[in-house]
């Protein structure tokens, strides 16, 4: 399933981490929050804008402000991968402690 939820994220459709926060609310929401806040920063830090509803890879080239040309969408998708990179460590530790903990009251 998560192969498929990185393809969806990329194309700016989030429905596919439904079954994630459905399954473990409290430690994948702060786990995409974090992720979040870490794409949001950068993308702010560079003053990169859209005019237009986030649409993934597909709006990567309608990004306006920041450094310009090329440089926008490079610094976009860094920042999009960086924070996905960063959701899903900080998920993978939060579940493995949530397991490691059911396990040792089992």
């Amino acid at each position: 399933m998560g192969n498929q939820t990185w393809i969806l994220g990329l194309a700016g459709i989030t429905e596919g981490a439904i079954p994630f926060a459905m399954a473990d609310p409290i430690r994948a929401i702060g786990s995409f929050i974090v992720g979040s806040v870490v794409t949001g920063g950068i993308v702010a830090y560079y003053a990169i804008g859209l005019n237009v509803p986030g649409a993934g890879i597909f709006s990567m080239f309608l990004l306006k402000g920041g450094i310009g040309g090329l440089m926008n969408p490079l610094i976009w998708l860094g920042a999009a991968l960086l924070g996905a990179l960063i959701s899903t460590i900080l998920l993978i530790l939060l579940r493995k402690q949530k397991l490691n903990k059911k396990m040792a009251r089992d």
